[in-house]
């Protein structure tokens, strides 16, 4: 138990009150306030660099111009709840969605500028760009600073939410285990209240047990208690309802702590639907406009590559052709979507007599199948550019999770085998680039290990998808292409 500590962990006997209590609504106030002061100093500090030496009389415009900034951005990340204490305290986990944020204020402030002839007569534009990245830079960096400083103060015993349970079962351990999971140092746990005490002993997972539901009571009354979970099951409704009406008097947050079955989905939460509220254990992905926006993102992606590329995929069709007998393009049976077959097209790189359509075999460095055009298609990734007629077709994304052969192994064991989670790759449409592939995951997957990672990286994707998120694959792969040795 080294992040979810009892109160011994924080200073001796239990009478020792621990750090002071904080309250997640007064960060979030605190952060807009820094939130602010770090956009408009951004501004300021574009202005000392891009115009103080020709314009000193633009400094009042563009303070005025950075606070409007700084103001459209602190709307929209409350109103995208981005002053959540989870985001706070885990900014790496939201950097697209703080990004993003900044980006729709800037977007929003010159829509506005030049809808009213402002921006492009009062404003340079050498200050709105350096400004733009400026306050990119210093926005994540001082929310990374500010998480750094709250868990730095948190270690240190200064803050802390005090929790009792209530409940010493089976549900009441899991939810212990969740809580050190999340690396919250700034939750202590007091200990469990439970009227069956007797039969757990003095201590469990290293907390103390401390009596039962009326000990609880009294035991608010000596010491400061933020929140009680009660943690017993659901199934018991007199007793809960018996329970919350006693704890009624604790001068703290109740809450009811999900059930086994529930603790097992983390992402899991409360919402309405037409009219009665049910726990949502899981979201489908890209769902609604968010579909909407990726559906316009490869169509525009794709038609776009195809023109531009069309002299490379021309001149590549005629190697083929003429390198080796066989038709210029091989075609797999893939999984796709919703785990359905998709027909996928790629430049053909090796002899048309060894084809492997199951992917039974993978390709190695020198494997002698391959031809000596069909060699440079694959190292540059060329042969892969085909598949943007799957993605006009509606089968294919431009990023996505790679689709695999049906054949296609790991450490002599088929992909589904390895990975229990494989499945889970197919809740969205594959991808001819993806967030594994620019994480140095692509070419042979010759081991168990590779293959995990890449369903790491693949299911990240998916649960962390943005247009940025998008665009920051489809840079980085143009990298990777270029400097990859993994692709053969």
């Amino acid at each position: 138990m080294n992040t979810v500590r009892s109160r011994q962990d924080v200073g001796g006997d239990l009478d020792r009150p621990s750090g002071p209590s904080f309250s997640a609504p007064i960060v979030a106030g605190l952060i807009v306030c820094i939130d602010i002061v770090t956009i408009v100093a951004a501004g300021m500090a574009s202005w000392v660099v891009a115009l103080a030496w020709k314009d000193a009389g633009a400094a009042g415009r563009c303070f005025y111009a950075s606070l409007a900034i700084a103001t459209l951005a602190i709307a929209i990340a409350s109103y995208s709840r981005l002053y959540e204490f989870e985001v706070v305290s885990r900014p790496r986990d939201h950097l697209t969605r703080l990004s993003l944020a900044l980006v729709k204020a800037f977007v929003f402030f010159l829509f506005l500028g030049f809808s009213f002839q402002h921006v492009d007569t009062a404003f340079s534009r050498v200050w709105v760009y350096v400004f733009f990245v400026v306050s990119q830079l210093a926005f994540l960096a001082e929310r990374y600073a500010v998480s750094r400083l709250i868990y730095g103060i948190a270690d240190r015993g200064s803050m802390a939410r005090n929790v009792a349970i209530v409940g010493a079962g089976e549900q009441a351990v899991a939810l212990v285990h969740l809580l050190v999971e999340r690396n919250a140092p700034w939750v202590h746990v007091l200990g469990f209240f439970d009227d069956r005490h007797q039969r757990y002993g003095k201590t469990i997972e290293g907390l103390p047990v401390l009596g039962g539901i009326a000990d609880l009571v009294a035991f608010s009354r000596d010491t400061r208690v933020d929140d009680v979970f009660v943690a017993l099951p659901w199934m018991a409704e007199m007793r809960l309802f018996d329970i919350f009406d006693t704890l009624r008097v604790v001068p703290a947050n109740l809450h009811l702590a999900p059930e086994i079955v529930g603790s097992r989905f983390q992402n899991a939460s409360f919402v309405p639907y037409f009219g009665i509220t049910v726990l949502k254990v899981a979201e489908k992905p890209i769902e609604g406009w968010n579909y909407v926006a990726k559906w316009v993102e490869d169509k525009i992606v794709a038609i776009g590559l195809l023109v531009v590329l069309s002299p490379i995929l021309l001149a590549a069709a005629l190697a083929i052709r003429l390198d080796s007998p066989g038709p210029i393009f091989f075609r797999q049976k893939r999984l796709g979507f919703n785990n359905n077959l998709i027909e996928v097209l790629k430049f053909r790189t090796m002899r048309h007599d060894e084809t492997d359509e199951n992917a039974d075999r993978q390709v190695t460095r020198t494997d002698p199948r391959v031809t000596r055009v069909g060699r440079l298609l694959r190292r540059t990734s060329i042969d892969e550019l085909p598949q943007l007629i799957n993605v006009l077709k509606g089968e294919m994304s431009v990023v996505g999770p790679r689709p695999h052969a049906l054949g296609t192994k790991a450490g002599g064991r088929l992909f589904q085998d390895v990975v229990e989670a494989y499945a889970h790759r197919h809740k969205i449409k594959p991808g001819i680039t993806g967030w594994a592939q620019v994480n140095g995951w692509r070419g042979e997957t010759d081991t168990e290990e590779k293959l995990k990672k890449r369903v790491e990286c693949d299911l990240y994707y998916i649960e962390n998808w943005s247009l940025v998120f998008d665009l920051l694959i489809l840079l980085r792969t143009v990298g990777v292409v270029l400097s990859s040795k993994e692709a053969y």
